[in-house]
């Protein structure tokens, strides 16, 4: 850090002294046990960031390392801690993307912040019936012809709930996947997470009936596919794989069940 104080002693505003410098504090930070160490670090890497894109408003790069910095944090961390760095993380590297949106790493860590934070908000958000939910929840993305989802949006103009506000960030990771793999279509880990998005959408979205859930269930085993297809030694591929399939088997249980019951119910003597 001397030198680039020493550089910024004769050239104050020397945006890109300051971005090296953030880079060097993120490095090190990464080097050092998770803990108030790094957190230091990290929060000294932002304020370069901050500075440079103050005296630069275009530097995406710093923008975007900003964003993947307060990312990476937000994996060690939990409820609100980490919905606060993973809202952080979106709203930076969206800027980002503002100014350079086909930088495919971007898109793809913009996809994670999204997914991470939208799993985040599920684990406290209680899922509303079908009933109650039908009219706030998106409607599910489309698939194309080579299975890969396309996000869609709407918008009512009303508040949302964590649910709600989580159904979407969903499908906003599933855009940003896709953006992703039309730019590096061999990049495995995004397959492998527009599975786990495509799945997640599926779990939770009970008001969008039994064929949307199976067409997004099958999506997500295309891009589980994909993903294998590339990097087939990758543990975590399988594992979540797996965990798509066995949550979609508890699903069609729990409707034959309840269709069984119903038969039986309709065959029953009026008494």
């Amino acid at each position: 850090g001397t030198k680039y104080s020493e550089c910024l002693a004769i050239k104050p505003n020397d945006a890109y002294c300051l971005y090296n410098w953030g880079l060097t504090l993120s490095q090190q930070a990464k080097l050092v046990p998770q803990g108030p160490k790094s957190s230091k670090l990290f929060i000294l890497a932002a304020e370069k960031y901050e500075r440079a894109v103050m005296l630069h408003p275009g530097d995406f790069r710093a923008l975007a390392k900003w964003g993947t910095d307060l990312l990476d944090q937000a994996r060690h961390g939990e409820g609100e801690v980490a919905s606060d760095l993973l809202n952080k993380a979106i709203e930076k590297l969206k800027a980002s993307l503002d100014i350079l949106p086909v930088q495919f790493r971007i898109q793809y860590n913009t996809g994670m912040a999204c997914l991470l934070l939208a799993k985040t908000m599920l684990r406290s958000a209680p899922q509303p019936s079908p009933s109650s939910s039908s009219s706030s929840v998106p409607p599910s993305p489309q698939v194309t012809g080579t299975g890969v989802l396309v996000g869609s949006s709407g918008s009512d103009g009303e508040p949302l709930g964590s649910f709600e506000v989580a159904t979407r960030l969903l499908h906003e990771s599933i855009t940003h996947f896709n953006i992703t793999l039309e730019l590096q279509p061999k990049l495995g880990d995004a397959w492998r997470n527009l599975g786990v998005a495509a799945a997640t959408l599926a779990r939770i979205s009970t008001a969008l009936g039994t064929e949307e859930q199976e067409r997004l269930y099958g999506a997500s085993y295309e891009a589980y596919q994909k993903a294998h297809d590339i990097n087939s030694n990758d543990a975590e591929i399988t594992f979540d794989w797996g965990n798509a399939l066995y949550r979609h088997a508890k699903i069609l249980i729990g409707m034959s069940t309840t269709s069984s019951l119903a038969s039986s119910s309709s065959l029953s003597p009026s008494l």
